[in-house]
């Protein structure tokens, strides 16, 4: 017992000397380095009425985007949920699990494309669904509750800072050594560190703005770049053909979808070969794999009429081949018999109905790939260009899960086109036509929602 009792001596005095020579919390910020009690500056309380903002265009700017943010949440998750509840049986579905992927991965995906403009607050879809659960009155209820709330954390604070200020002078002399140690620490090290072209030499602006690429640019046509970026896009959709078209053909083929990955293994193939190939090729080609947003990005002067083109003759090529594969792997019977992956508007839907899911499916993944470009952005919040591929790759994933009962989902030209060639049936070419104009309306709703709504770039002076 003695022994014992010595040897747990020994280990308690290692322990408090440890604990003495490396404490559990280093001081960081300014407490590293001059020992204040504060090592950030608290941004101050928001005003409870600020008639200022009624005449600023940001303020208008963040309404709109949180409506078209809370318009896309619902319109995907209703689909979805929709989708589901008219199936025969939960392995044709995406199931619950896939209502829940839906309304995640969509918060998600709005919440990385508006956190900047408008900040997106959940408050107002979490009481939508509140809303489909109880009644309008016990909603409207809450919402009035929340209200009051915040107007009585308001007037508490207003009362807090009146009492403060007429106190000051009780202890004014007895924080002026601290006060200045905080003021000091601030001028060391301010809050926000400059980034983007402010950490490089001043100006108002931490960002900047790429000119406009030419329509046309004839030096591009003598540029090894130009045409390493073409192959990049055959390549990355004639990888994504192979990969998608070969995982609906093993979903169709299978005499119960219980057996297989199902719809909602379908959507996962599509997004995750999105998010995998943009991952790959936006540092070479920009990552389009898609005529639609190649398209969009033209009607932004995000690159020349030239290269547009030749990237969507390339997509296409791309994806003729990556389907001429898989017909090559499989019996050819078998691969008619199956539909080839091809899209077309399903039974029950009119064509006007596959229109619109073809018009909002792509604007979604448009909206997505211009907040995930977008230069100011890149420059003032470090996450946006690291994770674009994969907000990306979530927003195919989710149109999907939306769409697939309507359409199939092509939202990509080069997809549907490469699909039908290679199947080359009547009813794959009766809608055809759906398939390039839906993508192509949505994204051009997309760049001028962006240019002109959130960016303002019309009105702004040169």
């Amino acid at each position: 017992m003695r022994e014992r009792e010595r040897e747990m001596e020994w280990k308690d005095e290692d322990v408090r000397e440890g604990a003495t020579k490396f404490p559990e919390r280093q001081p960081i910020g300014t407490a590293a380095g001059g020992g204040c009690d504060k090592d950030y500056m608290e941004p101050p309380p928001a005003p409870l009425f600020e008639r200022g903002e009624l005449t600023s265009w940001s303020f208008y700017r963040a309404g709109i985007a949180e409506f078209v943010a809370t318009f896309l949440f619902l319109y995907i998750l209703v689909l979805t949920v929709m989708g589901v509840v008219q199936s025969p049986d939960k392995c044709s579905s995406v199931g619950p699990q896939g209502i829940a992927w839906a309304t995640g991965g969509t918060i998600f995906v709005l919440v990385y494309c508006t956190a900047g403009i408008s900040g997106f607050p959940t408050r107002l879809l979490f009481l939508l669904f509140l809303c489909a659960n109880i009644s309008p009155r016990g909603c409207l209820c809450f919402l009035h509750a929340q209200d009051l709330v915040l107007i009585f954390m308001q007037l508490i604070g207003s009362g807090t800072r009146w009492l403060e200020s007429k106190c000051t002078h009780v202890y004014s002399r007895e924080m002026e050594g601290k006060e200045e140690d905080v003021r000091e620490g601030a001028n060391k090290f301010p809050e926000r560190q400059p980034i983007g072209t402010a950490a490089q030499g001043g100006g108002d602006k931490d960002y900047m703005e790429p000119p406009p690429a030419p329509l046309f640019e004839p030096g591009e046509l003598t540029s090894w770049s130009f045409y390493r970026a073409g192959i990049a896009e055959f390549m990355a959709t004639f990888l994504f053909l192979y990969i998608t078209v070969l995982t609906v053909m093993g979903v169709v083929q299978a005499p119960t979808k219980c057996s297989t990955v199902g719809i909602q293994g379908i959507a996962w193939a599509f997004g995750g070969m999105i998010f995998a190939l943009v991952y790959c090729t936006a540092g070479i080609s920009g990552g389009h794999i898609n005529p639609a947003v190649t398209f969009g990005l033209l009607l932004a002067r995000k690159l020349s009429l030239t290269r547009a083109l030749f990237y969507m003759i390339m997509q296409c090529l791309g994806a003729i081949c990556g389907a001429g594969v898989v017909k090559g792997l499989e019996n050819s019977g078998r691969y008619e018999l199956l539909g080839g992956g091809a899209n077309s508007v399903a039974h029950g839907y009119t064509k006007g109905d596959g229109l619109g899911a073809e018009i909002m499916g792509t604007f979604v993944l448009v909206y997505t790939v211009f907040s995930a470009t977008d230069a100011k952005r890149s420059a003032r919040d470090s996450h946006v260009p690291i994770l674009a591929p994969l907000p990306i790759g979530f927003a195919v994933f989710l149109v999907h899960l939306a769409t697939i009962p309507i359409t199939g989902t092509g939202i990509n030209p080069a997809r549907s086109l490469g699909a039908a060639i290679i199947y080359n049936k009547s009813h794959a070419w009766d809608d055809h036509w759906i398939f390039w104009v839906g993508p192509f309306i949505g994204a051009a709703l997309a760049a001028l929602y962006h240019q002109v709504v959130i960016r303002a770039i019309p009105f702004k002076s040169r």
